[in-house]
């Protein structure tokens, strides 16, 4: 069965950023809140699986829009690669 996620976008909260996991398990597909700090730890367990995947860096950013996509966009590039 095929597997796809994909982070579609981010909402900014009160003091922290949310981003949209959107999953698709065959025909089965869902929405799914993150913080940064959850796939953080997921990279945490899953280092010596995925040891050739590379995981943003964990630097703060600048809340500007422009800066929370290129985050966005690597994190969903970490996402697809582990999946694959």
């Amino acid at each position: 069965m095929s597997v796809k996620v994909g982070i579609e976008h981010f909402e900014i909260a009160t003091d922290h950023v949310v981003y949209m996991v959107r999953v698709n398990i065959g025909n089965l597909h869902w929405t799914m809140r993150k913080r940064y700090s959850e796939f953080y730890a997921l990279s945490g367990k899953l280092k010596s699986e995925c040891s050739g995947v590379k995981f943003p860096s964990k630097r703060r950013l600048h809340m500007s829009h422009k800066h929370l996509d290129r985050r966005r966009r690597q994190l969903d590039e970490y996402a697809r690669e582990v999946v694959d």
